[in-house]
């Protein structure tokens, strides 16, 4: 029996075909509407005046041939529009933004007992878990700060700031700010894990590292 040769078929290729097939289908009638059209009014201008029953029957046509195409024409612009808007969108999609790439997290507090003591690349996809966790040790840090010094925990809040990159124009964690209030038990002056309100600022911050 002879053997029987298979055949591979390339969907994306056969998509592209059948893609084609349609454009130069939409042109072939686009053609074939502007020469009816071209003709009925070359028509027009040969009919007499009395003529005005053959006259309302062309300009019926002509309108509908006008109508059509008209409808072509605007499948065809908005085709257009849609393929570049896809063709934008795959090439924000690839595009590798330097900014993000290169951005960096570094600890601004006096704490040399959390994380990112140095600058650190994290994934942009990563930051916001990364920041979280590393403003979480600050919580956590000035808790047994204010136990060991025999302060009472008032209250204590996260921030995690964002920001647009000014290159992509995606949003991006810029960093983070641990509040810690601590008052003395027998006091009612109050302290931001050991130090003093009224003398250093509240907070510990991660920032960015241009």
């Amino acid at each position: 029996m002879p053997s029987i040769p298979s055949v591979s078929i390339s969907l994306s290729q056969n998509n592209d075909a059948f893609r084609n097939s349609e454009g130069m289908n939409s042109k072939i009638r686009r053609q074939t509407l502007e020469r009816q059209i071209s003709s009925d009014e070359q028509k027009l201008q040969k009919l007499g005046a009395h003529e005005t029953a053959e006259k309302s029957k062309i300009n019926i046509e002509i309108s509908k041939y006008k109508n059509e195409l008209s409808k072509l024409e605007k499948t065809s612009e908005d085709k257009k529009s849609e393929e570049e808007a896809a063709d934008i969108k795959r090439r924000f999609d690839s595009f590798e933004c330097q900014t993000c790439k290169n951005r960096r997290y570094q600890d601004d507090s006096d704490d040399s007992g959390v994380s990112f003591q140095s600058a650190t690349h994290v994934d942009p996809s990563a930051a916001y878990s990364a920041v979280r966790s590393h403003e979480n040790e600050h919580v956590a840090r000035n808790k047994t700060q204010a136990e060991q010094n025999g302060q009472k925990i008032v209250f204590q809040t996260v921030t995690i700031h964002r920001a647009i990159c000014p290159e992509c124009g995606r949003s991006y964690v810029s960093g983070g700010v641990t509040h810690t209030v601590a008052k003395a038990d027998n006091s009612a002056k109050y302290t931001v894990g050991d130090l003093d309100l009224e003398k250093d600022p509240v907070g510990n911050i991660i920032n960015v590292v241009a």
